[in-house]
């Protein structure tokens, strides 16, 4: 008996189980038992069926019951335990699919790198393990995984690796870069290489070569926001600030709906036109309107503008989100000093935690006392 057919045993006996209470009354704990609020994941694109020894077979169908009951404990250790055992694909990639479904992050991990050892050439257990290596901070492995995928004209994750990267020590961003110059050399055309590079390269400070890399990204892709976004950030720290904010302003119109690409024009236009900033921010905020970044940005934008209830209304909702609440209360504390409310002033500037806006704080109380 293969993996499928044990899923379908599993399914069958308790459909059948089910059908024996019809009729019957039923006590309101064994129908909470029976109706868990989370399902597995279902099991599909099994490879080719082979059978089980009993042993296997019997493990794997508790662990279906296992689940269908919410011991999931019991479900996950069987299914990685017979993958190790058994080195089946099929049972690998249940394994690995149930483990991320718990966000069991080291069990996800293992099961991944066994289901890509078991079955080299499978795109989903190479992306799987990619995924999970830099989750865990393995980013070099991660690298060699994503040359595979791109290898395998699959998506590779060098953009996300790159991004990962900013917080790894300088000599391994090192290897990375030339890890992926090398594989640059065989997929010159490779967009994902050239934008993880233009983010390696930013974050070594070396700020020319990142542009470099960006723009050339963008001769092979002209719409590719990622490499847009970088470009116009590196454009900016070298006080080219409008030649970044027109390509933005051009390629938002082709991608209205693109946030990533309008939360940078916003940001760009803050250093320049607070007015223009303030109505992307609003576009924005329409399209994400619990985003606690874009409700700060407004804030700080209105209160710039002297727009202060505005700016009120949207700090008092950051503290009842509990977002923000420190620079909520910071900024709080300025407004009702401006409006000489100096009680609620003083409320607010107690409030504020250690940090930045701490001393800052202190000193202004300090001021209205």
């Amino acid at each position: 008996m293969n993996l499928k057919q044990i899923l379908t045993l599993a399914l069958l006996t308790a459909f059948l189980q089910g059908c024996t209470n019809i009729g019957t009354p039923s006590d309101p704990a064994n129908t909470a038992a029976q109706q868990p609020s989370i399902e597995l994941p279902e099991a599909e694109n099994l490879v080719p069926e082979q059978p089980f020894p009993i042993e296997t077979f019997y493990a794997l169908l508790v662990a279906e019951f296992a689940g269908s009951r919410e011991r999931y404990d019991i479900a996950l250790g069987n299914y990685m335990q017979q993958a190790e055992k058994t080195l089946d694909p099929d049972i690998a990639a249940r394994a690995t699919h149930i483990a991320r479904f718990l966000n069991a992050r080291q069990a996800a991990l293992n099961s991944a790198l066994l289901w890509s050892e078991i079955s080299p050439e499978d795109t989903e257990a190479r992306s799987i393990a990619a995924s999970e290596l830099i989750h865990s901070g393995r980013l070099l492995e991660a690298t060699q995984y994503s040359h595979a995928l791109l290898e395998q004209n699959s998506t590779p994750y060098y953009q996300t690796i790159a991004t990962r990267a900013a917080t790894i020590p300088e000599s391994q961003r090192q290897q990375l870069i030339t890890e992926y110059q090398q594989q640059l050399q065989q997929f010159p055309d490779s967009t994902e290489l050239l934008v993880g590079l233009s983010l390696l390269h930013q974050q070594q400070k070396q700020l020319e070569t990142a542009l470099n890399y960006a723009q050339r990204a963008l001769k092979l892709n002209p719409s590719l926001a990622p490499a847009a976004i970088i470009e116009a950030k590196l454009l900016n720290s070298q006080g080219k600030t409008t030649e970044a904010l027109t390509r933005l302003e051009k390629l938002l119109k082709t991608q209205p709906e693109n946030t990533h690409l309008r939360l940078q024009y916003a940001r760009l236009l803050a250093t320049t036109d607070l007015e223009k900033a303030q109505r992307e921010f609003n576009l924005l905020a329409i399209q994400a309107p619990n985003d606690p970044n874009l409700m700060l940005a407004l804030a700080l934008i209105n209160q710039e503008r002297g727009q202060l209830d505005e700016a009120q209304q949207y700090f008092e909702k950051l503290i009842e989100l509990d977002q923000h609440a420190s620079t909520a209360h910071y900024y709080l504390g300025q407004i009702f000093a401006q409006k000489q409310q100096w009680q609620l002033a003083v409320e607010h500037f107690i409030r504020v935690e250690p940090g930045p806006s701490f001393m800052p704080a202190l000193l202004q109380t300090t001021d209205i006392l």
